[in-house]
């Protein structure tokens, strides 16, 4: 209340996310008290710590796996392949030739998957895709999905701004969303419930909203030196005391509340004293809010991390941060974790892609080529990550200790490492089991 003006509670509820946020509206001075917070829950998404650390430690992960082209032959083994359509793909997403990005697969799989987290739906354009000349690859994370019943096309942009550029892609004969030469690739997660794309985590909506108002509402309190939200009224009086209600006294005490706003907000006024600058006032503050201690939040923010990290398979605090390093349940939770983040972005990139990949080699090639072309697909070698590469090390060693495997074939297992590449292969004498004896001279 400012001299008896009248506050109103307001809300903003967007449209399309159920994440309102309250506020007082001061009707004498026509301004929102407090400020709105407007952000959609894509961009809470965005923001949101805990959900970046889970993304970083994933892209971390997949950063360490090369992308290959393969082929799958008559005995569904997998070998290498010399068909040149496919081994210019694989080029072009390695050296997506866009400035000033994507410059390389890893930041195409990082445009790709963020936004896929926070809308749902992400995508890369082939600039030239239907000429069988890709010049290069765009990112199109701004995309709209559109279904009349009759027709189902995306309106894309790579910009963002008020004028985006919106493009739309429309399907063709030959199963492609395409504006003129152009092809999108669109990755998503698609709810059959709500006929729209969604993001995985939204039945996480309140505890990532919980965590981000935590963060935000302490910010703001300590940026505003520990005060906590309340109503200032100044009643400016008489030399009796008596409470003055008239047009010069309405002005004065907008003064007043300048001032006062002025002396109380931000770190810079912490320890100082409100000195108004009318005599005869009378200055009271109610409290609106109850700060939370420390405590409280810290509890909060541990409990909203462990719901929000449970999104991602074997994920928790222990994985992030080391926590009982060496226990048989973070070791079990670092496996599950690792193995999931290679299935998920199996799923979410590379099993669209191939899709893409299948049907356009086939819209680009000629008949001729359909046996060089059968069973193609791009694949990230996990062997090239350093944990499976520590892991194969341990069943390797294993294996031995428990007489599965001879000393050498151990040996020979390690040498496909570098760090061991070097090791010479036992003569027969030196060979055998693990824990026995190698000769009577031994």
């Amino acid at each position: 209340m400012f001299n008896r003006h009248i506050l109103e509670k307001k809300s903003y509820t967007p449209t399309q996310y159920p994440n309102s946020f309250y506020s007082f509206y001061d009707t004498y001075t026509g301004e929102i008290i407090g400020g709105v917070q407007k952000l959609s829950f894509p961009e809470e998404i965005r923001r949101n710590f805990s959900i970046n650390t889970a993304i970083t430690k994933q892209l971390d992960i997949i950063n360490e796996a090369p992308l290959y082209i393969l082929k799958k032959d008559k005995d569904n083994k997998d070998k290498e392949t010399d068909y040149k359509p496919a081994l210019d793909f694989l080029n072009l997403l390695n050296s997506p030739n866009t400035y000033p990005a994507p410059r390389h697969w890893n930041d195409i799989v990082e445009g790709i998957y963020k936004t896929y987290i926070a809308n749902g739906i992400a995508g890369i354009i082939l600039v030239g895709g239907l000429t069988g000349e890709i010049s290069n690859i765009e990112i199109a994370p701004y995309i709209s999905y559109c279904n009349t019943g009759n027709e189902v096309y995306f309106d894309v942009s790579t910009l963002n701004t008020n004028n985006r550029n919106i493009r739309r892609f429309s399907k063709d004969e030959n199963g492609f969303f395409t504006n003129n030469n152009d092809i999108v690739v669109i990755f998503g997660n698609f709810s059959y419930h709500r006929q729209i794309y969604e993001s995985p985590l939204t039945d996480k909506m309140d505890i990532i909203l919980w965590q981000n108002h935590i963060i935000q509402s302490s910010r703001v309190f300590y940026e505003n030196s520990c005060r906590p939200s309340g109503i200032v009224t100044v009643t400016i009086n008489d030399v009796d005391g008596r409470p003055l209600n008239d047009v010069a006294s309405t002005e004065k005490v907008r003064k007043v509340i300048q001032d006062i706003k002025s002396q109380i907000k931000g770190v810079t006024n912490t320890g100082k004293l409100i000195v108004p600058s009318q005599p005869n006032l009378s200055i009271t503050f109610t409290p609106l809010s109850i700060t939370q201690n420390a405590n409280d939040i810290e509890k909060q923010l541990e409990i909203t991390k462990e719901v929000i990290y449970s999104s991602f398979s074997g994920l928790n605090t222990n994985v992030v941060e080391g926590i009982s390093q060496y226990s048989e349940n973070r070791l079990i939770s670092l496996k599950e974790f690792y193995d999931s983040t290679v299935a998920t972005f199996n799923d979410v990139i590379l099993q669209d892609l191939n899709t893409f990949l299948k049907n356009w080699l086939i819209f680009i090639g000629n008949t001729s080529d359909a046996i060089k072309r059968q069973g193609l697909y791009l694949t990230f070698d996990k062997n090239n990550i350093e944990y499976y590469k520590q892991l194969a090390k341990q069943e390797f060693i294993t294996l031995g200790k428990q007489q599965i495997l001879t000393r050498q074939e151990v040996r020979a297992n390690l040498s496909i490492d570098d760090s061991y590449a070097d090791l010479a292969v036992l003569p027969p004498e030196m060979d055998g089991f693990i824990g026995e004896k190698t000769s009577n001279t031994l």
